[in-house]
């Protein structure tokens, strides 16, 4: 019974830093990552808001997440509610005959005011910092690692991972995915659990390179861009580091340099409907075109 509740335990406090950790899941993930039912989840949940914590579920449609912090800064002494306060103060506030925006409000207030906000975020620098620890041992025997339970942002799914490691910074390292044969980042906010392996590394070549619109990658692409005025001076204001890779002759503007990725490039033309040609590649022409007809559906 004792090993059950530890359990327990350990389970809300993870739900805790996943709550308050971007990327933000959706209840179903939730229940993935922590190996419940979704009706275990908002039930802990219920717990958490029981105890003082403000939970909103409705700020994001895709799940439910604690409040983030407010921007302007708590002074560096202030005068915050405990636990036993907060809870106090939340019955309150509900009890009350008050606007129910006027009650989210102040309980928004009291939360951000209380010590409850910072312990989501404690359990989130713990939680990366014992990842990055064990992605650094990784990384100095050469072996392989399993991300277990990695969030993917593009496919908004969660699942396992084998990977090897090549570089480690503060947010994110580089690894090498065999099964895409392709060097990426990986963000320590989206691991959830990991694991080094017996198998050595294999991958033998370089990281990843940057390029001018800040995209990674290990392959360089040609790219030509013919532009109007609007779009150079936005490109090079944005950009700095495109200048030297532009042109003007014939009265135009141009554009030819190297990309790793068309997401980058992509977005910037995206952002500039009938300012900026594509001269080449076809591929970056395709990848445009697929992107405009996304956004008619």
């Amino acid at each position: 019974m004792e090993e059950i509740a530890q359990q327990r335990i350990l389970r809300v406090f993870k739900l805790l830093r996943l709550l308050k950790q971007k990327p933000y899941r959706t209840i179903p993930q939730l229940a993935q990552i922590l190996e419940v039912d979704a009706k275990t989840i908002k039930r802990y949940i219920d717990l958490l808001e029981e105890i003082g914590y403000c939970i909103d579920t409705k700020r994001d449609t895709k799940g439910c997440f604690l409040f983030e912090d407010m921007e302007s800064p708590i002074p560096e002494q202030p005068t915050v509610f405990n636990e036993d306060e907060t809870a106090m103060l939340k019955q309150f506030i509900e009890m009350s005959s008050l606007e129910p925006d006027l009650k989210k409000q102040l309980a928004y207030k009291m939360y951000v005011n209380s010590t409850l906000s910072e312990i989501p975020q404690n359990l989130i620098n713990l939680h990366q910092a014992k990842i990055a620890a064990v992605i650094r041992d990784a990384i100095e025997a050469e072996k392989q690692i399993k991300l277990l339970s990695y969030y993917s942002a593009n496919s908004n799914t969660t699942s396992d991972r084998i990977v090897e490691p090549l570089t480690l910074t503060t947010q994110y390292f580089e690894a090498y995915e065999p099964q895409s044969k392709k060097v990426k980042k990986f963000k320590f906010e989206r691991v959830e659990k990991i694991k080094i392996l017996d198998k050595k590394r294999t991958y033998k070549g370089e990281g990843l390179q940057e390029d001018i619109f800040k995209m990674s990658g290990t392959t360089q692409i040609a790219v030509k861009l013919k532009l109007q005025a609007q779009a150079y001076f936005l490109l090079i204001e944005e950009f700095p580091a495109a200048k030297p890779f532009t042109s003007f002759h014939a009265g135009e503007y141009f554009f030819e340099g190297f990309v790793l990725d068309f997401r980058g490039i992509g977005r910037f033309i995206l952002g500039l409907p009938g300012r900026v040609e594509v001269i080449e590649p076809v591929g970056l022409r395709e990848y445009v075109l697929e992107k405009v007809k996304l956004f008619q559906l």
